[in-house]
Protein backbone atom coordinates (compact mmCIF):
# COMPACT_ATOMS: atom_id res chain seq x y z
CA UNK A 1 0.00 0.00 0.00
CA UNK A 2 2.41 2.68 1.20
CA UNK A 3 5.54 1.17 -0.81
CA UNK A 4 8.01 4.19 -2.00
CA UNK A 5 9.42 2.28 -5.18
CA UNK A 6 11.85 4.63 -6.73
CA UNK A 7 12.38 4.85 -10.83
CA UNK A 8 15.20 2.86 -11.68
CA UNK A 9 16.80 5.96 -13.02
CA UNK A 10 16.65 7.84 -9.59
CA UNK A 11 18.08 4.25 -7.85
CA UNK A 12 21.05 4.24 -10.72
CA UNK A 13 21.68 7.82 -9.56
CA UNK A 14 21.30 6.57 -5.84
CA UNK A 15 24.30 3.60 -6.42
CA UNK A 16 26.37 5.86 -9.04
CA UNK A 17 26.17 8.43 -6.29
CA UNK A 18 27.31 6.18 -3.94
CA UNK A 19 30.23 5.26 -5.18
CA UNK A 20 31.27 8.56 -5.77
CA UNK A 21 30.95 9.09 -2.33
CA UNK A 22 33.42 6.04 -1.39
CA UNK A 23 35.79 7.64 -4.11
CA UNK A 24 35.65 10.89 -2.06
CA UNK A 25 36.23 9.32 0.91
CA UNK A 26 38.98 7.38 -0.08
CA UNK A 27 40.52 10.81 -2.10
CA UNK A 28 40.04 12.77 1.30
CA UNK A 29 41.97 9.93 3.35
CA UNK A 30 44.49 9.98 1.41
CA UNK A 31 45.10 13.59 1.99
CA UNK A 32 45.02 13.00 5.67
CA UNK A 33 47.27 10.08 5.62
CA UNK A 34 49.42 12.38 4.35
CA UNK A 35 49.66 15.10 6.88
CA UNK A 36 48.40 12.70 9.95
CA UNK A 37 50.74 11.81 12.66
CA UNK A 38 52.94 15.18 12.36
CA UNK A 39 52.30 15.10 15.57
CA UNK A 40 53.06 12.06 18.01
CA UNK A 41 51.02 12.93 20.92
CA UNK A 42 48.34 9.64 20.76
CA UNK A 43 45.75 11.86 22.14
CA UNK A 44 45.78 14.75 19.85
CA UNK A 45 46.17 12.05 16.85
CA UNK A 46 43.07 10.63 17.89
CA UNK A 47 41.19 13.81 18.08
CA UNK A 48 42.54 14.56 14.65
CA UNK A 49 40.99 11.37 13.61
CA UNK A 50 37.64 12.46 15.34
CA UNK A 51 37.65 15.20 13.67
CA UNK A 52 38.56 14.22 10.24
CA UNK A 53 36.06 11.67 10.19
CA UNK A 54 33.23 14.32 11.42
CA UNK A 55 34.36 16.25 8.60
CA UNK A 56 34.40 13.43 5.93
CA UNK A 57 30.74 12.34 7.26
CA UNK A 58 29.56 16.24 6.59
CA UNK A 59 30.99 16.43 3.19
CA UNK A 60 29.81 12.76 2.05
CA UNK A 61 26.33 13.93 3.72
CA UNK A 62 26.24 17.21 2.05
CA UNK A 63 27.31 15.83 -1.05
CA UNK A 64 24.63 13.09 -1.28
CA UNK A 65 21.85 15.48 0.10
CA UNK A 66 23.01 17.90 -3.13
CA UNK A 67 23.19 14.87 -5.44
CA UNK A 68 21.08 11.72 -3.94
CA UNK A 69 18.43 13.60 -2.40
CA UNK A 70 19.95 12.30 0.61
CA UNK A 71 18.52 8.87 0.09
CA UNK A 72 20.56 6.80 2.66
CA UNK A 73 19.57 3.12 2.51
CA UNK A 74 21.69 0.36 4.12
CA UNK A 75 22.56 -0.05 0.41
CA UNK A 76 24.07 3.11 0.10
CA UNK A 77 26.67 2.50 3.00
CA UNK A 78 27.25 -0.58 1.37
CA UNK A 79 28.31 0.81 -2.21
CA UNK A 80 30.28 3.64 -0.46
CA UNK A 81 32.13 0.58 1.81
CA UNK A 82 32.46 -1.48 -1.03
CA UNK A 83 34.46 1.44 -3.74
CA UNK A 84 36.14 2.58 -0.46
CA UNK A 85 38.25 -0.96 -0.38
CA UNK A 86 38.47 -0.67 -4.05
CA UNK A 87 39.82 2.63 -4.20
CA UNK A 88 42.29 2.18 -1.21
CA UNK A 89 43.25 -1.51 -2.73
CA UNK A 90 43.63 0.11 -6.17
CA UNK A 91 44.05 3.79 -6.95
CA UNK A 92 45.23 4.80 -3.47
CA UNK A 93 48.70 3.87 -4.66
CA UNK A 94 48.21 5.92 -7.57
CA UNK A 95 47.45 9.17 -5.88
CA UNK A 96 49.98 9.03 -2.96
CA UNK A 97 53.00 8.89 -5.69
CA UNK A 98 51.63 11.92 -7.42
CA UNK A 99 50.65 13.58 -4.11
CA UNK A 100 54.01 13.09 -2.67
CA UNK A 101 55.23 14.60 -6.01
CA UNK A 102 53.12 17.34 -5.50
CA UNK A 103 54.02 17.34 -2.25
CA UNK A 104 58.06 17.49 -2.75
CA UNK A 105 57.50 20.48 -5.66
CA UNK A 106 55.89 22.45 -3.59
CA UNK A 107 58.26 22.44 -0.48
CA UNK A 108 60.81 22.62 -2.72
CA UNK A 109 59.61 25.75 -4.46
CA UNK A 110 58.43 27.05 -0.75
CA UNK A 111 61.91 26.75 0.32
CA UNK A 112 63.93 28.63 -2.82
CA UNK A 113 61.55 31.05 -2.51
CA UNK A 114 62.47 31.74 1.43
CA UNK A 115 65.86 30.89 0.64
CA UNK A 116 65.78 34.26 -1.89
CA UNK A 117 63.68 36.13 0.61
CA UNK A 118 65.97 35.37 3.04
CA UNK A 119 69.22 36.28 0.80
CA UNK A 120 67.49 39.91 -0.08
CA UNK A 121 66.88 40.80 3.59
CA UNK A 122 70.42 39.25 4.23
CA UNK A 123 71.95 41.58 1.41
CA UNK A 124 70.11 44.50 2.17
CA UNK A 125 70.08 45.27 5.68
CA UNK A 126 74.07 43.74 6.53
CA UNK A 127 75.48 45.85 3.78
Amino acid sequence: MGDMLLDINIQFKIVIFAILSGIIVGFLFDIYREFRGVCKNKILITIEDILFWIWCSLIVFVFLLKYNYALLGVYVYVFMGITLVIYLKTLSKYFRRIQHKILAILLKNIRIIFKNIRYAFKNTFTN
